[in-house]
């Protein structure tokens, strides 16, 4: 029986590689991530050995109005930056991550201390609750004015409230159920 490669299409830097197919004459194409390292072969198959990753450390929204974002995320959320910069940014700390709102105008501009970045339009970010939570949730929202826009029950498990911030992005609470994450297994 001949075995076939087979390409394997993410969305990720992929680049074309050949492996030889041992036992076969002829080589295996194929598409293989930027950052995997090819070490050999082992029982038949080529082994990828690569560093593992630990989590999110960072994720941003962008907000071209940052007074109103602090204000928003503070009253709403209650979130208090730890660090922000007029008219660039707000830093947020969230356990062992970090929330940023960056103005996507500051950091398109070259010759920062880091690569340019930006975007336009509406961007997601979802914020884990309880499950036992959602209804207090939902209740504060609307005590504060603002409109819930959906409000999901996914088949798989969970609850979400899906809400704007004043830049337009899209806001969820989520319970980790949503993602077949069971919270016992979450600090």
């Amino acid at each position: 029986m001949r075995r076939t490669g087979r390409i394997l299409r993410a969305q990720a830097h992929l680049v074309p590689h050949r492996i030889r197919d041992p036992g076969h004459s002829g080589w295996i194409a194929g598409h293989r991530p930027l950052s995997h390292t090819l070490v050999g072969h082992s029982g038949g198959g080529v082994r990828i050995v690569r560093p593992k990753l630990k989590g999110i450390l960072e994720t941003c929204l962008y907000a071209e109005k940052l007074e109103a974002a602090e204000e928003f995320y503070g009253r709403v959320l209650g979130l208090v930056p730890f660090a922000k910069e007029e008219g660039r940014h707000l830093f947020f700390r969230f356990g062992e991550g970090v929330f940023l709102i960056f103005n996507p105008n500051a950091t398109a501009v070259t010759g920062g201390d880091v690569p340019t970045h930006g975007a336009h339009g509406p961007g997601h970010v979802a914020f884990r609750i309880e499950d036992d939570e959602v209804d207090s949730w939902r209740k504060h929202l609307s005590d504060l004015g603002v409109e819930i826009e959906l409000e999901l029950n996914w088949p798989s498990g969970g609850r979400s409230l899906y809400f704007r911030d004043p830049a337009g992005n899209s806001l969820e609470l989520a319970t980790a159920e949503v993602w077949g994450i069971q919270t016992k297994n979450i600090p």
